[in-house]
C-alpha cells in the first residue's frame, strides 16, 4: 500500500500541493506495480476526484479511505463533517478515520463507532494528548492509547490477514 493524496491542501504553516496530473500519474503507477492506494482525504472535494479516477479506471475497488479530521483548512472533527464526508464515498469503500493533534482521540472513537478503522500515527499527532504537559509520544504510546478507548467501548482489534482479506490483498505467509 501507499498513500494517495487526492488533491492539494493549506496546513498551518505549509501547503500540499497535489495537482490532478500528479495525483492521476500516480495512480497510474500504483496500478502497473499493484499498490493499493490509501487514499488520504481532508475535505468533500478530494472525495468527489475520487469518483473521477473510478471512472477512469484508475482505482479499484475495495476502496480505501483515510479520512482526516481537525486540519486548519478542511474537514473539521465536528459529526456534520464527517457525515458529509461518510455519505459522499463511493460504492465498494473501507473507510478509517484520523484526527490532527488534539483531535485525535475524537477521531479514535469515531473511528470505531461509524466507520472500519482508525489511523493512527505520528504524522498526525506528536504529542501523547494524556499527559498534562506535552510530552513526545511514540508511536507505541498513540497505538496503545488507540487500543485501550477501542477495548473499553467493548470493540475488538482485526487481524492482519482479516485486514488483509477486506482490502483484496495478497496474504504475506510469514510476514508479521
Amino acid at each position: 500500500m501507499a498513500s494517495l493524496t487526492l488533491g492539494s491542501v493549506n496546513f498551518p504553516t505549509a501547503v500540499s500541493v497535489n495537482s490532478p496530473d500528479t495525483i492521476r500519474y500516480l495512480a497510474q503507477r500504483m496500478k502497473e506495480q499493484g499498490v493499493k492506494p490509501e487514499l488520504e482525504v481532508f475535505d468533500v472535494g478530494m472525495i468527489e476526484f475520487s469518483r473521477v479516477l473510478i471512472a477512469e479506471g484508475l482505482l479499484s475497488p475495495p476502496h480505501y479511505f483515510n479520512i482526516i479530521l481537525g486540519n486548519l483548512s478542511s474537514l473539521q472533527a465536528r459529526p456534520e463533517h464527517l457525515a458529509l464526508a461518510l455519505t459522499s464515498l463511493p460504492d465498494h469503500s473501507l473507510v478509517s478515520i484520523g484526527g490532527i493533534g488534539r483531535h485525535q482521540r475524537t477521531a479514535i472513537a469515531w473511528g470505531i463507532t461509524a466507520a472500519d478503522g482508525i489511523r493512527i500515527g505520528l504524522e498526525d499527532n506528536l504529542w501523547r494528548e494524556w499527559e498534562p504537559d506535552k510530552v513526545p509520544a511514540s508511536n507505541t504510546d498513540l497505538v496503545t492509547g488507540a487500543l485501550a478507548i477501542t477495548h473499553a467501548m467493548g470493540r475488538s482489534v482485526a487481524t492482519h490477514e482479516e485486514v488483509r482479506e477486506r482490502l483484496g490483498l495478497r496474504l504475506n505467509h510469514g510476514a508479521a
